[in-house]
């Protein structure tokens, strides 16, 4: 079997487990079983089975047992834990998947044991305490011990990530490390990262519980990190949780301490937010960096080049060029990016993505690692205090996530020493900026701030999700909607109404409309006399295009706000959208008694008007736009077109000659009143430039003329005149 007809069938088998449909599991596990061809699994199959056949004869019996439901969920649990087992051993075996790639090289090599492991990390914090004291003829040996450090850190992390089903070793090894004061906080937030990733691998209730004492450590970088993995695997795992009470318990824990819950409810946002990351990159590259590239000759052009020496040019921004940035719209580019950076949106994935190809991310390891200088891979920048002095503020910020800080200065590392120093100037003179805008609290927040640390992490994992070079071989846990709301988990949190709500707000704000669209259906039932909720669902149901849903629930909001004509807009709209112009007429006159003065209202009555060929009323509303809003180009056309219709031929003439900005259907109506006021050269010459404008497009052209050709019969064309008229077009329009 391949790699994904074994996954496939496991999933399924999961789900018929969950789904209390245990003899059909059975029998799809036979299929992985039998492909394994081990005879411990096959009897340990064999005895599960047997012991459900008991069970139902009991039941088919009669016979009462108080216990049976817990049985039940017992059978349940092996039997997944046993479809987990076997799907993890002929994965090893058979696929050549990354991950089961890693994990074959990994049980050839001989691992420490924990107790080594152990005194190795712990040793490592005081090491590095002493660091600075250490004579110049031991900084080579100093060196050698941080790499020894990081190769055992590296392959520490393997263990907890490949190990699928952690064993006693693997469970003591976590508890103590997170438990000791002498173990560097950097390394337990890089096996809290190994934990959570082998958690998303395969499930694993230890893993769980490892995390959840994460959680409760001192520190905000290791519990962020945590609460992260908590929340992504929660959701990933949410069916199969109903069988695991003491997992959901220890969650309720954690929501039952007040202290607790905005800090959940906000990192549910941080990882909400990742789903835009895709299309914030996607349009920075399309629109903003072309728009400074355009406006980029122009600044080149006012600068002299022997100026780039004097230095005061790093200092004095020329005043010009914010009036062409302003001119340019690049201004209000430059404010959206520092915006989405202010709330903590993904800006730079882009900027950073073709720098992931360094040695040091062929260890899995080092795309989960909170930056530090002294990492072996980046401290031989930091050893220049010059230099260290420069960067070490831009480390510090919370602007960048901890892969593109490694990133930078893994790039750095190879740049000419003249680089260096041009970009140490550079940075140098923008660090009062920094320290401004970190004492404003705007940018740079406080480090140690749960969202900021969150925010980064999140980054982090995205970036290892969606850079990695095997990243098809993993299943990304960004794919999902993030519908958190749903999961049972968060049915009983305080004041839960709020926190959906701020999470359904958030997801509308960022047009993600099915997310938010699941939570303001369930708040409906709540609230039910919210017309805003019901405005919102209509408005996700209105872009999802489903305009039958979206009306009830805009008719639902205007009868509890009945002086809200938004609400009356957008059910016409709608009805237009399904091709009802007689309804949309109907809301549109409502909200007419609302704004009886509004222009656009007035245009759309008189576009129904027009849809249901009430050419005469059409006409009488917009010679009232006209009124109100003189040298109106809509209402011209309108005008005209309605004039046509009605057989006021010279009136459509002069609103036609009128407009200015003609388009190609403008000069094919042209040419209708002109051939009905038997002026036929104007007519050809009319026809000719729509042809032109529509680029020999002839198909288009005949399609609309043969929609008007019954008016042109009402106003006395002469029909067998037509195809001459036309051909006499189209020669003029090859001219």
């Amino acid at each position: 079997m391949t790699h994904k007809e074994i996954i496939s069938t496991y999933r399924e088998i999961c789900n018929l487990i969950l789904n209390r449909q245990i003899k059909s599991s059975f029998d799809k596990l036979d299929v992985l079983v039998s492909s394994l061809q081990n005879g411990t699994w096959a009897d340990r199959k064999e005895e599960l089975e047997t012991n459900y056949k008991f069970m139902l004869q009991y039941t088919a019996n009669g016979v009462s047992d108080p216990q049976q439901e817990s049985i039940y969920a017992n059978i349940q649990l092996q039997a997944l834990d046993l479809a987990d087992c076997v799907t993890d051993a002929l994965l090893e075996r058979d696929s050549s998947n990354f991950v089961y790639s890693q994990k074959r090289i990994f049980c050839i090599n001989s691992q420490p044991d924990i107790e080594s492991i152990i005194k190795e990390l712990e040793s490592f914090q005081l090491n590095e305490s002493l660091a600075d004291l250490l004579q110049e003829s031991q900084i080579a040996s100093n060196e050698d011990y941080c790499k020894n450090h990081d190769r055992l850190l590296s392959g520490t992390f393997n263990r907890l990530w490949l190990t699928s089903k952690y064993k006693s070793d693997e469970t003591e090894l976590c508890r103590r490390l997170l438990e000791s004061p002498s173990f560097d906080v950097t390394d337990k937030c890089v096996l809290v990262s190994a934990v959570t990733l082998g958690l998303m691998q395969m499930f694993d209730e230890a893993k769980f519980n490892i995390l959840f004492k994460a959680f409760g450590d001192s520190d905000a970088l290791i519990r962020q990190r945590a609460l992260v993995g908590i929340l992504l695997c929660l959701y990933i795992y949410q069916k199969r949780l109903e069988l695991y009470p003491n997992v959901t318990g220890q969650f309720s824990c954690i929501l039952a301490d007040k202290s607790n819950v905005g800090n959940v409810k906000n990192t549910v946002i941080q990882i909400i937010r990742s789903k835009e990351t895709e299309g914030l990159t996607k349009k920075i590259k399309e629109e903003f960096i072309p728009d400074m590239m355009k406006v980029s000759p122009i600044i080149q052009e006012k600068i002299n080049l022997k100026d780039l020496m004097d230095e005061s040019l790093f200092v004095d921004k020329n005043p010009e060029w914010e009036e062409l940035f302003d001119k340019n719209g690049i201004t209000d580019k430059i404010n959206q990016f520092t915006e989405l950076q202010i709330e903590g949106a993904d800006v730079f994935l882009g900027t950073f993505s073709s720098m992931k190809n360094y040695p040091f991310f062929y260890d899995i390891c080092n795309w989960f690692l909170p930056f530090k200088a002294t990492h072996s891979a980046v401290k031989e920048l930091f050893k220049d205090k010059e230099i260290e002095n420069a960067f070490m503020p831009m480390m510090r910020a919370s602007l960048l996530c901890n892969s593109d800080k490694y990133s930078l200065i893994l790039s750095l590392l190879e740049l000419p020493a003249s680089y260096k120093e041009m970009m140490m100037k550079s940075l140098n003179m923008q660090k009062g900026q920094l320290e401004d805008m970190a004492a404003d609290d705007k940018i740079l927040q406080k480090f140690n701030n749960a969202n900021t640390i969150t925010n980064q992490y999140v980054q982090d994992l995205y970036r290892f999700f969606r850079l990695h070079s095997r990243k098809k071989e993993f299943s990304d846990p960004f794919k999902l909607s993030f519908k958190f709301h749903k999961l049972p988990s968060f049915q009983d949190i305080e004041d839960r109404a709020s926190v959906i709500r701020f999470w359904g707000e958030f997801f509308f704000s960022k047009n993600f409309f099915e997310e938010a669209l699941s939570v303001f259906e369930e708040l409906k039932q709540e609230y039910p006399l919210d017309a805003e909720l019901h405005q919102k669902t209509g408005y996700c149901y209105q872009q999802a295009l489903e305009f039958e849903k979206a009306i009830e629930c805009y008719r639902q909001a205007y009868l509890i706000k009945p002086d809200n004509i938004w609400s009356l807009k957008k059910i016409a709209f709608c009805y237009r959208k399904l091709g009802d112009s007689q309804n949309a007429l109907n809301a549109y006159l409502d909200a007419e008694h609302i704004e009886p003065d509004d222009l656009s209202l007035q245009l759309n009555i008189g576009q129904c008007h027009l849809e249901l060929k009430q050419y005469e009323e059409a006409l009488s509303v917009f010679f009232k736009i006209e009124y109100l809003s003189p040298n109106n180009p809509k209402v011209r056309r309108s005008i005209a077109l309605c004039s046509f219709l009605t057989g006021k031929v010279e009136q459509a003439k002069k609103y036609y000659n009128k407009i200015e900005d003609k388009t190609y259907n403008d000069w094919i109506n042209i040419g209708h009143t002109e051939l009905c006021l038997n002026n036929r050269n104007e007519a050809v010459a009319a026809y000719a430039q729509s042809m032109r404008m529509l680029n020999g497009n002839t198909d288009k052209f005949d399609e609309i003329f043969s929609y008007d050709k019954e008016y042109l019969l009402q106003n006395g064309v002469n029909p067998d005149e037509l195809p001459l008229i036309l051909d006499k077009a189209r020669y003029e329009a090859q001219c």
